[in-house]
């Protein structure tokens, strides 16, 4: 959570865009594409990474702790829809590797 007088900000991507901006920082350009690309990968971290992972822990590693089963379809369902999410990395970012894949990370 954020508090800066009367602002009030609890969302993690909100945050990062009023500190860089109210700090003048570099990391969020103020116009153009360069801007839109930055805020399409943090809306894709929370929609695409954030969700998805936060799924496939709660199924493989929360229901296990929790002594419950695993729902198979469903942990099944969120690889496949991470594994989507990765080759999307793959395909606009230098790392990992060109012999390597963010969907083997």
């Amino acid at each position: 959570m954020l508090v800066d007088g009367d602002t009030v900000l609890y969302e993690a991507s909100a945050i990062n865009i009023y500190l860089a901006e109210k700090s003048g920082s570099g990391l969020l350009p103020k116009l153009g594409r360069e801007r839109y690309e930055v805020l399409q990968w943090m809306f894709w971290s929370g929609e695409q990474w954030r969700i998805n992972s936060s799924t496939l822990f709660a199924e493989r590693i929360g229901k296990r702790v929790m002594g419950q089963p695993e729902n198979l379809p469903v942990t099944e369902h969120m690889m496949a829809t991470l594994r989507a999410a990765c080759a999307v990395l793959d395909q606009h970012h230098i790392w990992p590797p060109a012999n390597s894949s963010w969907a083997n990370v």
